[in-house]
């Protein structure tokens, strides 16, 4: 004790089963007490404040990790989404080329239809001018043979084919009705 807390052996004395000290060597004592448990609270603190500061380090780590794979998951996601999102985009152009292609090959077959039909129309309309021109070449001629049987003939021939001798060779070839424009 003495080694300790630098009181000499007049101040304390041992009995056989208690220790006497003095009124002013307990009061150091106790105030030597009172130091070595204020150092021994601040080594707590000491050990505790590094304890919590490595604590700290290490949630912040953890936070940081989980923050940078949050981070790399949201933009793994929104990549998969942009690339759905381009997809669709990409689907819907083709779908619409598609339907533009068929409206197209729609409108060309329709025009092609529309030029059949009105050729078709112009034939059958040209079919029955002729058709009309022959019925009125044939009325002509069923007129004029009437008439021819009704008259005796002239010794000249048909009065308007006496002016042009030079088809009158070859008139088995030409229609009457186109004789009758000369």
């Amino acid at each position: 004790m003495q080694r300790v807390s630098g009181v000499d052996g007049v101040d304390w004395a041992i009995g056989h089963t208690q220790v006497f000290l003095r009124w002013d060597t307990a009061q150091r004592l106790l105030a030597m007490l009172r130091r070595i448990h204020a150092l021994g609270d601040r080594i707590v603190r000491a050990v505790r404040r590094f304890v919590a500061r490595r604590r700290l380090a290490r949630v912040m780590e953890q936070r940081r990790r989980e923050k940078a794979a949050r981070l790399a998951a949201e933009a793994e996601a929104a990549r998969i989404v942009e690339e759905a999102l381009m997809a669709e985009v990409a689907r819907i152009a083709e779908e619409a080329r598609l339907a533009e292609e068929a409206r197209l090959a729609k409108e060309a077959r329709l025009a092609e239809e529309t030029r059949l039909a009105e050729e078709a129309r112009v034939a059958e309309e040209a079919r029955l001018a002729a058709a009309e021109v022959e019925r009125q070449a044939a009325e002509q001629t069923k007129k004029r043979r009437a008439s021819e049987q009704r008259t005796p003939p002239s010794p000249a021939g048909p009065a308007h084919l006496t002016h042009c001798c030079h088809v009158q060779s070859s008139l088995s070839l030409i229609p009457y009705s186109l004789l009758l424009i000369c």
